[in-house]
């Protein structure tokens, strides 16, 4: 903590943090030993704490200190925690490896690695003997027992331990997430998304060391490789293929019990063993996704018409409308084409429900909708806007050519006799408004001046169509 203090100042003292290191021998030689290693491929020997500060820096060093500092040392009382001091220590060098991969601070990830769990050391403080038994299985299995047991997990222990230790954003997000990389936020800056999500990947490599069920590990910590990293199988395999060679060497610079030469070595044969199976799966998966994608391909389609369709009238929704206008009225600024908009709305609508009923107006609308659906062009398009109104939307079309379109179909709906749900037909009317592309600056204003049209359609005597005039003013303000 005294290193971190230093650390921490505004301005650094190089020379009084080396005294504080080398004041611990132990922690000394763990460095030495530590930057002399073939992870860091130094051409010469670093033989004081004062050389390995200049050479990896102040964060290096400092995360270094604190990883040693938290090993378990081999005079500590460790009984029941082997397995979370082994997964810890495999999780921090799988979370380097990565680091490496990503271009992030290696050390960093691997202080972090060895800080994934370090709630559950917290809770193994507070909770009964048999908690310690629970922590080398299932870690979603010994999650939701610390809720239980605790009201908390060590994730959240874990997390809420690193503040009070001011470590630093990028450690308690890391821990925090560690278990549910599905829940990082968004909005993280993207290196340190990158970070949170490495260390979580590094957590699920660990398992395959630690799990009882290596398939299962193996299969869990390839998919959230995949899906957080984007590491495909050949990439996976070879991360795990230097963790693997990494192992005993941290295992003794921390003094961890993971393992033999052998029996690591033994695990990762077991690990590619289930990485082929996996790989085979998949190619079976594929082929029988080929075999099937004409089906899906063709109900995707369907999807997509019926997301485009208003179930009542089968004519267009207000979302289909509202791209299809965006996209003709871009093409007709661009291009200088004619536009022209109609805008639909049923006589006494409400008289129609508030008489018959709401099945007789559900008729009404689908047959009013059939009518204007087979009364344009294949390129025009008509829809429902809501409620009865509608909206026809003629691309090419000048205000002439719209006013011709509105008339045909304004007597095609007063002319047809309207279905009456147990009873006789009943005639029903249609006022259109028919704005035409001038100076207006967007598909809504295109709509407003239709909507004007459409409201003097309907003062007027109803049953009749009216084309846009200029004095735009909204009905809003004709209202108030």
């Amino acid at each position: 903590m005294k290193v971190l203090e230093l650390a921490r100042a505004e301005h650094p003292n190089v020379d009084e943090i080396a005294r504080t290191l080398s004041s611990d021998p132990a922690l000394t030689t763990k460095i030495l030993r530590m930057v002399n290693s073939p992870a860091y491929s130094l051409r010469f020997e670093v033989t004081t704490v004062r050389h390995a500060i200049s050479l990896l820096g102040l964060i290096t060093v400092q995360t270094l200190a604190l990883s040693f500092s938290l090993a378990p040392g081999k005079s500590a009382d460790q009984a029941g925690l082997k397995s979370y001091w082994k997964r810890s220590a495999i999780a921090a060098v799988a979370a380097r490896e990565l680091a490496k991969r990503l271009e992030l601070p290696p050390e960093e990830a691997f202080l972090a690695g060895l800080l994934q769990d370090i709630g559950c050391l917290a809770l193994a403080q507070i909770g009964p003997p048999a908690y310690r038994a629970k922590i080398p299985t299932n870690h979603a299995a010994l999650c939701a027992a610390e809720i239980a047991e605790f009201g908390c997990d060590h994730a959240e222990a874990g997390s809420w331990l690193l503040k009070r230790w001011r470590l630093g954003a990028s450690y308690v997000a890391a821990v925090q997430y560690s278990h549910a990389p599905l829940e990082i936020p968004a909005d993280l800056e993207p290196d340190m998304g990158r970070f949170v999500r490495a260390i979580a990947v590094a957590g699920r490599l660990a398992d395959v060391w630690t799990h009882p069920e290596r398939a299962t590990a193996v299969d869990e910590a390839r998919a959230l490789a995949a899906s957080e990293l984007e590491l495909d199988s050949n990439a996976f395999e070879a991360v795990l293929s230097v963790v693997a060679g990494q192992l005993v060497d941290v295992g003794q610079l921390l003094d961890v019990q993971i393992g033999s030469k052998e029996d690591i070595d033994a695990v990762l044969d077991e690990a590619r063993e289930a990485l082929a199976d996996l790989t085979l799966q998949s190619a079976m998966v594929a082929e029988t996704a080929r075999q099937t994608i004409g089906t899906l391909e063709a109900r995707t389609v369907e999807l997509q018409d019926e997301a485009r369709t208003d179930k009542l009238t089968k004519l267009a929704n207000r979302g289909a409308l509202d791209l299809f206008l965006d996209r003709a009225f871009s093409d007709a600024r661009r291009d200088g084409r004619a536009l022209s908009v109609i805008l639909v709305d049923l006589d006494h609508f409400k008289s129609v429900n508030d008489t018959y009923g709401h099945l007789t107006g559900d008729q009404v609308l689908m047959a009013a909708a059939a009518l204007l659906g087979a009364g344009v062009r294949p390129r025009d398009l008509a829809g429902r806007w809501g409620g009865e109104e509608f909206v026809v939307v003629l691309p090419d079309t000048n205000a002439a050519g719209a006013m011709i379109v509105a008339e045909r179909l304004r007597a095609r709906i007063a002319a047809e006799p309207m279905p009456r749900a147990g009873g006789s037909p009943i005639t029903v009317t249609a006022s259109m408004g028919c704005a035409t592309l001038g100076g207006e600056s967007s598909p809504a204003e295109l709509i407003d001046a239709a909507d004007r049209a459409l409201y003097d359609a309907k003062h007027s005597g109803r049953n009749r169509v009216v084309a846009a005039v200029a004095a735009p003013m909204s009905r809003m303000a004709r209202a108030v």
